[in-house]
């Protein structure tokens, strides 16, 4: 038996051995940025059942819904009429209106609404200066297509690829692919509380749901209950950064296009709500990748980082001396008295146990902040080779002497939910990652969350 191989924890930063190990270990991650953009992951291989270790599914937890779903709601009612022009179907009903836009031959947009007005506060100037954005980027990336309508009991808009029908006697919606098979169905028509809208959906046999953003311990939701809201929670069962897109397994995803907060019902009778008495919702028909795809193309891509910010990294407040920072010390008698240059007895570490990382955040703690950043900065990326970073809680007024003097390229945004719902970190992403091309010779700042 061969020895085992041995690491180069003893290599000093800039020996050949070092260099060779940092290269390695970043040609690792090029390569995997080579396959996400090449779009050529190849299929994973899983261990059979057999091999699998034993034991029970991990116990779904009982969640209380934020927004629960109004037991007193009621549906639009029987169809009265509709209208077409192009791509979009007008329906008006008993109790409101229904409009079916289609993106094009396979995603489309459905909006109900009691008032019989249709809205859009989610991607409308609604005088909040912290709003700078909006959900909805990339509309017009898609071409639209004019369905063909053919009236019956079921009013069915018809596609090269989908069919949308709607019951006329009670506006309940299935939709189902060009061979006929079944994308989804509702289980009831969409209703409306006193300040709520709600999606009724039928169970399908085998089918997962995934999705909602960022859900502490969880990325498959089948008979569980998510929440999508603002959430100061990080551990276990927290939803800090929650989305208002999920996914089936069936092909299809939906987004809705709402900042307000809601709750999504996995369980046997599934149910989305969201506390806002009018229903916007965009579906992506097509596996996950393709859903994801055309969710993105409308909500807009994410960038490609630079290969070190692919790598294992490390973020934290290397600044507890500062008596602004709420959790100074952490019981860490060094803790309390610790500065922002200490970062790099941290940094060491990973060149120590040779253990591989690309980059440290090293205020990353509301009211951290930082101190001798320059320096800061200059001791970690010479010694270590790790590149040095910000996290922000705050507009980006300070950048131009972090960029510049404090040699610190790479910022990082947390994704903070403003209000009960969900806008001011997609706000704050968008003005921070766009603002400031023009100071960066890439846009370097990464979402967390």
């Amino acid at each position: 038996m061969s020895a085992p191989l041995k690491g180069l924890s003893s290599a000093a930063p800039n020996s050949p051995g070092c260099v060779r190990n940092s290269f390695l270990k970043k040609a690792a991650s090029l390569g995997l940025a080579s396959l996400l953009l090449a779009g050529g992951i190849p299929a994973l291989t899983f261990a059979t059942a057999a091999n699998a270790a034993p034991g029970d599914p991990a116990p779904i937890k009982a969640v209380t819904p934020e927004v629960p779903v109004d037991a007193a709601g009621v549906p639009l009612g029987a169809v009265t009429g509709f209208t077409q022009s192009g791509n979009v179907v007008d329906l008006s009903t008993e109790r409101g209106a229904i409009r079916v836009t289609f993106l094009d031959d396979g995603n489309f947009r459905l909006e109900a609404d009691p008032s019989g007005k249709f809205t859009d506060p989610a991607n409308t100037d609604q005088g909040d200066p912290a709003r700078t954005a909006n959900i909805v980027v990339g509309k017009d990336k898609f071409p639209g297509s004019a369905p063909t309508v053919t009236d019956g009991d079921w009013l069915v808009l018809k596609t090269a690829k989908i069919s949308v029908e709607i019951n006329k006697a009670t506006t309940q919606l299935r939709l189902l692919r060009a061979d006929g098979s079944l994308v989804f169905e509702e289980s009831a028509p969409i209703t409306f509380g006193a300040n709520s809208a709600t999606q009724h959906l039928a169970p399908q046999d085998g089918e997962q749901f995934i999705g909602g953003g960022m859900q502490n311990g969880r990325s498959v939701h089948t008979g569980a209950l998510i929440n999508i809201a603002r959430n100061f929670d990080w551990d276990d069962d927290g939803y800090p950064n929650a989305v208002p897109y999920y996914m089936s397994s069936k092909g299809y995803g939906v987004l809705r296009d709402t900042f307000a907060r809601g709750s999504y019902n996995f369980g046997g009778q599934p149910t989305t709500t969201h506390e806002e008495k009018r229903f916007d919702a965009y579906y992506f028909v097509g596996d996950y990748k393709q859903s994801l795809n055309a969710y993105t193309t409308l909500t807009g891509k994410p960038m490609m980082p630079p290969v070190y910010a692919l790598e294992y990294g490390d973020a934290d407040c290397y600044n507890r001396s500062n008596p602004g920072y709420s959790s100074s010390g952490f019981g860490d008698p060094d803790g309390a008295k610790q500065r922002t240059p200490d970062a790099i007895k941290t940094a060491r570490k990973f060149v120590e146990n040779d253990m591989p990382a690309g980059w440290m955040l090293v205020n990353d703690g509301y009211g951290c902040e930082y101190q001798q950043l320059p320096e800061t900065v200059s001791n970690i990326e010479e010694e270590t080779d790790l590149k040095v970073g910000l996290w922000t809680q705050r507009s980006l007024t300070n950048q131009e002497y972090e960029v510049g003097e404090g040699r610190c390229p790479p910022a990082q945004a947390r994704r903070r939910l403003g209000g009960p719902g969900l806008p001011s970190g997609t706000h704050r992403l968008r003005s921070c990652a766009w603002r400031d091309r023009a100071v960066l010779e890439r846009p370097r700042h990464v979402l967390d969350g």
